[in-house]
């Protein structure tokens, strides 16, 4: 964390981040013990090893959501200050989505859609983009996992 160089670093997390830092500077951590897995020899052929493949699977709220929004709750006669109530935002936040100033986020868009029973999230789905991707691998860098989604 200082920059100082020394022959010997300390494994620690800071803030739910490992780093290897000097001695100064693993005061401000917790000491992190790596300990390599175990592995078993059994016999036969080796095991493959892990892969997952990156997906373009992308939620995302249409951009013309706010008109229908709008159109659809006047539609089942709901105010905005009701409606606001019901989805659980202010009114002045409802305002500015109808209005197409701000778009929901997608678990509000998902409130939106069941309480109005409309469709305002749309999926794109690049599957020729999937890459797949070698999880022991050393060169491995949190960008090539940034775009994984936990299922």
């Amino acid at each position: 964390m200082c920059g100082l160089e020394v022959a010997k670093l300390n494994s620690v997390v800071v803030d739910g981040t490992f780093l290897d830092v000097c001695a100064k500077c693993s005061s401000y951590g917790n000491f992190v013990e790596i300990k390599e897995p175990l592995t078993r020899n059994y016999g036969g052929t080796p095991k493959a090893q892990t892969k997952i493949f990156i997906e373009e699977n992308i939620n995302f709220v249409m951009e013309s959501a706010g008109n229908l929004i709008k159109s659809v709750r006047e539609k089942k006669e709901l105010n905005q200050k009701d409606f606001a109530k019901m989805i659980g935002v202010k009114v002045s936040v409802l305002h500015k989505i109808e209005t197409c100033l701000i778009k929901p986020d997608i678990k509000l868009a998902r409130k939106i859609e069941k309480i109005l029973d409309i469709k305002i999230i749309e999926n794109y789905t690049d599957d020729e983009k999937s890459v797949p991707v070698n999880l022991t691998d050393e060169e491995l860098t949190v960008g090539d996992l940034i775009k994984f989604k936990k299922r």
